[in-house]
């Protein structure tokens, strides 16, 4: 009896820990049929004649790159922290289907002028085709060159960008799907009127 009482226990024991290990994996994405989605962001080719020296220098308020000319008080930046709260894809049936992701996250996009990629948390989306992605923005923290802070005001509902897919992704249950998102960090930060606006946009390649 001693014995087929330890065995009860343990088979008692095993269930539990199979009913807890089920409903674990009904919440896990990667059990769910789902496909596993990799963001990388990377700075996008600069217009001809646009340098950098480590500094981003602000657009005019029609997204030109006109020369620094002296006596010019726009400032130069030397960090741009950009939030980024949410990514969306459309799928051919022109549904917005939401990236199931652990953003938001915090990206100093300026590193990415500098050659630099960074890869945003491991995104899931349902199987499928898809053409089209909408990126949400929700803060914009910026280092002048002089150590100046300064923070843009986001809209309601933070900066969205919607980006056009050079060519549609698929996404497969159990495997990975990584996308390049290219910043066009030339024209992003506009001096209008003595304050910065952010005008966010990106190209998509995978």
């Amino acid at each position: 009896m001693r014995w087929n009482a330890k065995l009860l226990a343990a088979i008692a024991m095993t269930a539990v820990g199979l009913f807890v290990l089920s409903c674990s994996s009904s919440n896990d994405p990667t059990s769910g049929g789902m496909g596993q989605v990799h963001f990388v962001m990377s700075a996008g080719a600069a217009p001809a004649g646009t340098a950098s020296d480590g500094l981003l220098a602000l657009a005019n308020a029609d997204g030109s790159l006109a020369p620094a000319t002296e006596g010019d008080d726009r400032p130069r930046l030397q960090a741009a922290n950009v939030t980024f709260t949410s990514i969306l894809a459309r799928n051919l049936d022109g549904q917005l289907v939401p990236v199931s992701t652990t953003l938001p996250t915090t990206v100093d996009v300026l590193t990415l002028v500098n050659g630099r990629e960074v890869t945003l948390p491991v995104g899931f989306l349902p199987p499928g085709t898809y053409d089209q992605l909408v990126v949400v923005m929700d803060s914009v923290d910026l280092l002048t060159e002089n150590g100046t802070h300064i923070t843009i005001t986001p809209p309601g509902g933070g900066w969205t960008s919607i980006v056009r897919v050079r060519s549609p992704f698929v996404v497969t249950e159990g495997q990975t799907t990584t996308i390049q998102l290219r910043f066009r960090w030339w024209s992003a930060f506009r001096w209008m009127d003595d304050h910065m606006e952010f005008d966010p946009q990106f190209d998509c390649e995978h």
